[in-house]
């Protein structure tokens, strides 16, 4: 390829999405449609796609463990933590900064960087499977990691994890290993216990951010710049209508709670494929809000009814650096809901709010909302930030209202 055919501003277009663009979503469809429209932003004649699967990841951004965190919890209860597993962290950001540094102005630069995010992944992958499994124990045991082993009720668990547990085992290599050799039960326990974790895990696609960015930690300001998104506005227990809309329309359809109720019932009865997905699916919701509940990672907002747009603003909270900015589209309960007034008061009152813009939607945003829905672009900073004043507005109904200075307030904290 000719020099001729790029210019710097083409370049660093190029470079400033592989180096600085971050995504993560739990559906693998949205990942690829992401990597598409960057891919088309960034689309220079005579030069190949950039490679971005380094920076643009399927998960579950809610759940998730942090090594150092592990770490401590696994000397807690006597268990030694490698720390050479510390050091995969590092070589895999080396490895990951080099991909960031390559322009992939040709096919060759492109198959290097997969070389290199692949020989990261390599670094990664016991480490990804011991948070994993450390999250999958939070599933299976109620007040995990903090509940004693004689309280574990599960005979095949308590053992499995015991063994797992004792130092007879090394426990990273045992959660790569495809399966432990032995006919004793101390091992079946084992296999049992991993192959449970390793299906959770899988099914829930547990997302480990430290671990999975470690470029992004490995410096002084550890975090990200900014994190922005549009999060799910739905409740986090399961919706019996939008779940059977999909797999199941004649339940769905049914006006009546009691109709589809019954329904429901005839289902489990004959034990279908449905019923074991649904007791799944239910399963699977319940012990997602427990485990959000106990984890303490949301300690502001996991209280009542839990509605999953506000754990994603604790969430960009946490993954933020010091000096960073936070912008959200949520539900404008965020800044009216009781639930939500310890953490609204925690941005308002102490000068961390940058604008707070309250529109409703008239169909004219989210055409398959409610036109009485209310939500806002809420926009704030991590704790070292002091804004003079909050930009505030209400009842929009197109995002240009906000340029009229009639119809914004600034208020101080």
């Amino acid at each position: 390829m000719l020099d001729s055919q790029l210019d710097d501003k083409q370049v660093v277009r190029r470079m400033i999405l592989k180096k600085m663009v971050f995504g993560v979503d739990k559906n693998h469809m949205a990942v690829e449609l992401a990597k598409l429209a960057l891919w088309l932003h960034t689309f220079t004649v005579g030069a190949p796609l950039s490679f971005l699967d380094h920076h643009l990841k399927c998960g579950d951004s809610l759940h998730g463990e942090n090594l150092d965190q592990v770490g401590r919890d696994l000397s807690g209860i006597g268990v030694l933590f490698q720390a050479a597993e510390l050091k995969r962290l590092e070589l895999a950001a080396v490895h990951l900064q080099n991909v960031a540094d390559i322009t992939d102005t040709s096919i060759a630069e492109v198959h290097e960087s997969k070389r290199l995010s692949e020989a990261a992944d390599a670094q990664l992958a016991p480490v990804l499977s011991l948070l994993s499994f450390w999250r999958a124990l939070r599933w299976l045991i109620p007040g995990w990691p903090t509940v004693k082993l004689a309280k574990i009720k599960d005979e095949t668990l308590r053992l499995g994890l015991a063994e797992l547990l004792s130092g007879r085992v090394n426990l990273t290599a045992a959660l790569i290993a495809p399966v432990q050799k032995g006919d004793g039960v101390e091992i079946k326990a084992v296999n049992s216990l991993l192959n449970q974790t390793r299906a959770i895990a899988e099914r829930e696609q547990f997302f480990h951010w430290t671990a999975a960015f470690p470029t992004v930690w490995t410096h002084p300001k550890s975090g990200f710049d900014a994190v922005i998104g549009n999060p799910p506005w739905d409740r986090m227990k399961l919706q019996e209508i939008e779940w059977f809309a999909e797999r199941a329309p004649k339940i769905a359809r049914q006006t009546r709670a009691a109709d589809r109720k019954t329904l429901i019932d005839l289902e489990l009865k004959h034990e279908t494929e449905l019923a074991q997905d649904y007791r799944q699916a239910a399963a699977s919701c319940d012990a997602g809000m427990r485990v959000v509940r106990e984890s303490g990672e949301y300690p502001l907002l996991s209280g009542g009814d839990i509605n999953l747009y506000s754990l994603f603003v604790e969430r960009a909270q946490a993954l933020v650096h010091s000096r960073g900015m936070i912008g959200l589209l949520t539900p404008s309960g965020i800044a009216a809901d009781k639930g939500a007034s310890e953490f609204f008061r925690s941005i308002s009152s102490t000068g961390r709010l940058a604008a707070l813009f309250d529109f409703e939607n008239k169909k004219y945003f989210f055409p398959d909302v409610d036109t009485r829905f209310k939500f806002c672009a809420l926009i704030f900073g991590a704790p070292e930030w002091k804004f003079p004043h909050t930009d505030c507005a209400f009842f929009l109904h197109r995002g240009a209202e906000i340029l009229a200075p009639r119809r914004v307030l600034k208020l101080t904290a």
